[in-house]
């Protein structure tokens, strides 16, 4: 069972009773036969649980919506900005301040692929993302001039 899946039930649940309520209210003949109490409570135990029910199998839709991306808007999203929806990466811009420049050439210098880069974080921002420091591997070899 999903851990979630409690908190939709017990918004569905709460969503069901109060429009009960209002239909209570505003149906009074009809809300009677359904065991509707003029305060909007449910006072039939079998319509009692027809909501608790009818709820359970909501929470489950909802919750299946809220996490489904609509393929209406992804198609649309693709067709207007195409690298939008596409995965990125992670990625950093990073300053080299070599200390050695020997044999730094005319080439520049040459980062081989799978160097390994520390990045610290900026002043106030390490207690923010978890870390202080985040460890990057070069994908392909880099030559800065």
């Amino acid at each position: 069972m999903d851990p979630e899946l409690p908190d939709y039930y017990s918004r569905e649940l709460q969503y069901m009773k109060s429009l009960f309520g209002e239909f209570v209210q505003q149906h009074q003949k009809v809300s009677a036969r359904l065991g509707g109490l003029p305060s909007g409570e449910v006072g039939d135990p079998h319509v009692e649980r027809l909501l608790q029910g009818a709820a359970f199998i909501n929470a489950d839709v909802q919750m299946l919506i809220d996490r489904a991306t609509d393929p209406f808007t992804l198609r649309q999203l693709q067709c207007i900005h195409p690298n939008f929806v596409a995965p990125l990466p992670s990625m950093a811009v990073v300053q080299f301040h070599p200390a050695d420049r020997t044999g730094q050439g005319a080439d520049g210098l040459t980062l081989p692929k799978g160097t390994q880069l520390l990045s610290r974080a900026a002043e106030g921002y390490g207690s923010m993302y978890g870390c202080g420091e985040c460890f990057f591997h070069e994908y392909k070899g880099v030559c800065s001039r």
